[in-house]
């Protein structure tokens, strides 16, 4: 019989991450470079890839993404070929990762029924013109990629194409994300929650006691951004002047204002965005009253990703700095009743168990 100690079952999660980690790093590595193109044909290499080999894929188009957004996809030319009037010889590809890759084309019978690429220019030429995307893929994930514009002209008697001018547009040649003022593009959450599920808690009337938990949830369900760290967080009653109590200050617990409180971010679905939870007692000022209504205030760290899956390996490529967005909770109107011979060392209750507080959600 085979023995796992508990010490061992704690290390498998623990190597996983590790090497999930590597994994984006060396994907991070990722890039394509298109080094020449000749009359039919360019060369192209993927750098050292970290050991880690992406799915070449080398698709077509009517033109280029930064020529504009309604392009159409026309095909691809490898790993297999079926653009209508083009055929590609993809037998160059032979180093991935590495330098030394080529692909080539041919214009054959067809070329003339494609009219997403293909002008007849009603004398005896016509005019081809297509984008040709180099694109490395983590699985069906577009991670790097490279683009040449090809326009050529077309003799109609000779049937003998030239190639009239190129453009090639690469990662390299884009602004670097540090020098790119970016801004909040999405929708910041702010809501009183479970703790544990991360769910949003509805309000059914029940009234909370002297040391319950409350929990408070941060999250960008949309844009490009998502929750990295809520660094400053201070809740009061909104009815009168008192009581406030700082929660965090630059990061920081203020032990000192606060009986208990903690802070963890963490991703909970296969979308990869982070719900940071900051849970904490109310001090005793605030079981003065029969019911307050508890607002607050703050900032949150929010970091550059997007909503595919692949915000870790992105953040790391495009090395994007946080940005700060202050937020305002929604003010909620909580019901208190004396723990009767409890006090607030002893009553460890979660919130969620009493479902008092109404969950608030913040467009800013």
């Amino acid at each position: 019989m085979k023995i796992i100690s508990a010490l061992s079952l704690l290390m498998i999660p623990a190597l996983a991450f590790a090497a999930e980690e590597a994994r984006d790093l060396q994907i991070a590595d990722w890039h394509v470079t298109i080094t020449t193109v000749n009359a039919q044909s360019l060369a192209f290499e993927t750098g050292a890839g970290g050991g880690t080999t992406p799915n070449i894929k080398i698709k077509v188009s009517d033109m280029c993404r930064l020529q504009g957004a309604t392009r159409a996809d026309v095909g691809s030319l490898f790993p297999t070929s079926n653009v209508v009037g083009i055929d590609a010889n993809g037998a160059g590809i032979v180093n991935n990762p590495g330098t030394g890759n080529s692909i080539s084309w041919k214009f054959v019978e067809g070329i003339n029924g494609n009219a997403a690429i293909f002008t007849d220019d009603l004398d005896t030429t016509a005019t081809v013109e297509f984008c040709i995307e180099v694109g490395l893929y983590e699985d069906v994930t577009l991670i790097n990629y490279a683009e040449v514009l090809l326009t050529y002209d077309i003799n109609l008697v000779t049937n003998f194409p030239t190639l009239s001018g190129y453009t090639v547009s690469q990662a390299d040649a884009f602004n670097d994300a540090a020098d790119t003022s970016l801004t909040f593009d999405g929708t910041l959450l702010a809501y009183f929650c479970n703790g544990g599920t991360k769910a949003e808690l509805t309000n059914d009337g029940s009234k909370t006691t002297q040391g319950s938990i409350i929990d408070l949830c941060f999250k960008v369900p949309d844009g490009q951004f998502e929750v990295a760290d809520v660094t400053d967080l201070t809740v009061k009653d909104l009815n009168a002047a008192t009581p406030t109590q700082a929660i965090l200050v630059g990061g920081v617990i203020q032990s000192a204002t606060t009986p208990y409180a903690t802070k963890s971010c963490t991703d909970v679905d296969a979308s990869d965005t982070n719900v940071c939870v900051v849970s904490f007692l109310l001090k005793a000022d605030f079981y003065d009253f029969a019911a307050l209504t508890l607002g607050g205030s703050g900032s949150v760290l929010l970091e550059f990703g997007d909503a595919s899956g692949s915000r870790r390996m992105l953040r790391r490529q495009l090395k994007a700095e946080p940005v700060s967005e202050e937020f305002a909770i929604k003010p909620l109107e909580i019901q208190f009743e004396k723990a009767g011979g409890s006090s607030a060392s002893t009553a460890m209750t979660s919130l969620a168990a009493f479902g008092a507080i109404a969950g608030a959600a913040l467009a800013l």
